[in-house]
């Protein structure tokens, strides 16, 4: 059964929010513009943050166990939600996700193609 939930910090600070996703340990929501991150390690129950990620207007995707935010101009990654690291120039907008080996795969609604990278989107 679905259980509506009341987060005080998320109420207080979040505006709306853009993504979630959950990393088996972590879930992450993103805020409206996906500048800020909110973390909940119980399932929803509590969450902290705002975790400022650097970014503006970007899309929240799990690639492999890693949170990515990506928008047009920039990308980051973070592997606990609270510290963010710059991804290589040139990645694509939208959701990406990891498949096999090192191969990403990414869609975007505004996007007619998919688009895929097979060294893990270094290049």
């Amino acid at each position: 059964m679905w259980k509506w939930l009341e987060p005080q910090l998320l109420n207080a600070k979040c505006d709306a929010c853009s993504g979630i996703v959950s990393n088996s340990e972590l879930v992450a929501i993103a805020d409206k513009t996906g500048s800020n991150v909110f973390l909940s390690a119980d399932a929803g129950d509590n969450w902290d943050g705002p975790f400022p990620t650097g970014v503006e207007h970007a899309t929240l995707s799990l690639v492999g166990k890693q949170f990515w935010l990506v928008e047009r101009n920039s990308a980051c990654a973070s592997k606990d939600g609270m510290a963010w690291r710059d991804l290589p120039q040139g990645m694509p907008f939208g959701k990406i996700v990891a498949s096999f080996g090192s191969t990403h795969i990414s869609i975007e609604r505004r996007r007619f193609n998919i688009l895929r990278s097979g060294d893990g989107s270094e290049t």
